[in-house]
């Protein structure tokens, strides 16, 4: 029989002899070990559940025209940095400035024969209500100049914030709905995860609570900030918000990993160095009784952290040598001693 096929079943043997294994009674705190030698204690947490979300601005605007029409010019590409106030696109706009004189120049005549007939009623030449009706007609003019210097404004569009577009979906002559989205703008001085959270994690969770978060292989602490109160009916998931630390080098849009400690999902852990490493098989170096040091083989689970998952082999509370690689002797051998001061 081939030799990678007995490993495993000799280390489920193994392991199945080390289950019937007695707990070992714990080695005294005032045991003298060897110099250079650290004891590490086995011991249990509850296990990560990972969800999944994304880096977002907290400070974001999807932009769009007010008014339909035919682009007339794009100012700003994607990826450009602009400032409050920065004219990203406007709008073929001649009919609108056409109807804005019009209206200009018909305000202007309401204003003289107003005027004049203010003069005509002071000698009596004319009636209060012709003056009053002039009056209403100037106000009615100076209404329509008002609303089209105000649709002729709709027709450039402006940064309403300091940021960096994220996306661009119009060029030059493109035609355009009023509402349509034409750019996404995002400020990346504050940034935040947005995610997903199942209803059987989400209990645990409360604003203001801290996060681990994973991205771009780098582990970082965020700040929960918002929490939804419903559900989503459709995927029983609530909606998450959580600040990132300030000066956070990321990407809106990157992936993030959130890590969310789960009940009922107990493990044991040690130090990834007190692990020694035998071809597929992987040993710890245990403190038994009267400090005894044996090895015995152990099946593990995920790494993190420098913590290494024990799956099966180990029990909450054994003594094992922190750094294995430093040991470097035969099993069976006692540490020294001491009497307790």
């Amino acid at each position: 029989m081939p030799t990678r096929t007995l490993l495993p079943l000799v280390l489920a043997l193994i392991l199945s002899a080390c289950s019937k294994h007695e707990t070992p009674r714990l080695v005294s705190d005032a045991m003298q070990v060897p110099k250079g030698i650290e004891l590490a204690e086995v011991r249990q947490e509850r296990g990560e559940v990972e969800v999944f979300g994304t880096v977002r601005s907290v400070q974001r605007a999807s932009l769009a025209f007010r008014l339909m029409g035919n682009v007339n010019s794009v100012a700003a590409g994607l990826g450009t940095q602009v400032a409050a106030g920065d004219v990203l696109a406007t709008l073929h706009s001649a009919d609108l400035e056409a109807k804005l004189a019009q209206a200009s120049a018909a305000l202007n005549t309401a204003q003289r024969d107003a005027a004049r007939e203010r003069v005509l009623a002071e000698k009596g030449a004319s009636t209060a209500e012709s003056v009053r009706a002039l009056e209403d007609r100037l106000m009615v003019a100076q209404a329509s100049v008002r609303e089209l210097e105000a649709m002729l404004s709709f027709a450039t569009l402006r940064a309403p914030l300091s940021g960096r577009i994220a996306s661009r979906s119009v060029e030059p002559g493109d035609f355009v709905g009023a509402g349509q989205v034409v750019f996404k703008l995002e400020a990346g001085d504050r940034l935040e995860i947005e995610a997903p959270i199942p209803l059987s994690l989400a209990s645990s969770l409360a604003t203001g609570g801290e996060l681990r978060v994973v991205i771009d292989g780098a582990t970082l602490t965020a700040t929960l900030r918002e929490l939804s109160a419903g559900a989503d009916a459709v995927s029983r998931t609530l909606s998450i918000k959580a600040d990132l630390p300030a000066g956070t080098q990321a990407t809106p849009g990157t992936f993030a990993r959130i890590r969310l400690q789960a009940a009922g999902t107990e493990r044991l852990l040690v130090p990834a160095s007190a692990l020694e490493r035998v071809g597929q098989l992987d040993r710890v170096l245990v403190v038994g009784q009267e400090g005894t040091v044996s090895r015995r083989l152990v099946k593990t689970g995920l790494a993190h952290d420098g913590q290494v998952e024990v799956l099966a082999g180990l029990r909450v509370g054994e003594r094992i040598v922190r750094n294995a690689a430093a040991f470097g002797r035969i099993g069976g051998e006692k540490l020294q001693q001491t009497a307790q001061p």
